[in-house]
């Protein structure tokens, strides 16, 4: 009879031990979905994509020449040229572009301590005398051809020259060639050919300058960005 009993003990004992394991299984698996869970929303939700590749060029300064006469440096184009120093009536610096085109050649004249108050253009660039002996011009500001907009013009072409205003500044046009084009400079205030800029060891010195454009595609930028680039010696 103690043997029946305790056979039937063992029997009703394992599927106890059986329905334990089964429930720590199933906890334990509890566990690690919800640490797995828990896992997931702790996670940096950043989202890292290869966005589309774009090449942007961005252009240097063109490359130019410096050149330094005297008392002052102007930079150019590399392919411009010195020709020469005037030195007469005034003291002129003479530089030039080969020739393009069939219009001929680009000139650009710097006037030094001279003052040439009797002679006329076509354009008027205004320029602003900076700090540090130096010159700023804008594109934008040349000038259409004076004998546009210069009162009398339609009756005096026989006149060499008369009195113009562009943007508040007087100069003198040339009515008589109204194909040529020359651009002058003037500022506000400086009186008809002349720009005072100031050396720090020299002084202040009188500067004029015209740029003659004999293209058939004219191109002020030159003369703009040589009118920024002229620093007086300190």
């Amino acid at each position: 009879m103690s043997t029946v009993y305790q056979h039937q003990l063992h029997a009703h004992g394992k599927p106890k031990r059986w329905r334990k394991r089964v429930v720590l299984i199933v906890l334990l698996l509890l566990l690690l979905i919800g640490a797995f869970i828990v896992g997931q929303q702790l996670k940096p939700k950043t989202k890292i994509s290869a966005g589309v590749s774009s090449t942007t060029t961005i252009k240097g300064a063109p490359k130019g020449k410096v050149w330094h006469q005297d008392i002052f440096s102007i930079t150019l184009p590399a392919d411009w040229k010195f020709v020469r120093k005037q030195q007469d009536i005034h003291t002129i610096y003479h530089f030039t572009a080969p020739s393009t085109g069939k219009s001929g050649q680009r000139l650009l004249d710097v006037y030094v301590d001279s003052h040439p108050d009797n002679f006329a253009v076509n354009r008027m660039l205004p320029v602003v005398a900076a700090e540090g002996g130096k010159l700023y011009a804008s594109t934008r500001d040349v000038s259409d051809n004076c004998t546009v907009y210069t009162i009398g013009a339609t009756t005096a072409r026989t006149t060499v020259q008369q009195l113009a205003k562009w943007q508040n500044i007087e100069f003198l046009c040339d009515m008589a060639n109204t194909m040529r084009n020359v651009v002058g400079i003037g500022s506000v205030g400086g009186g008809i050919n002349n720009i005072n800029l100031t050396s720090l060891s020299t002084g202040k010195h009188r500067f004029f300058l015209t740029y003659t454009e004999n293209n058939d595609k004219p191109d002020y930028g030159v003369f703009v960005s040589a009118l920024n680039s002229l620093q007086v010696d300190q």
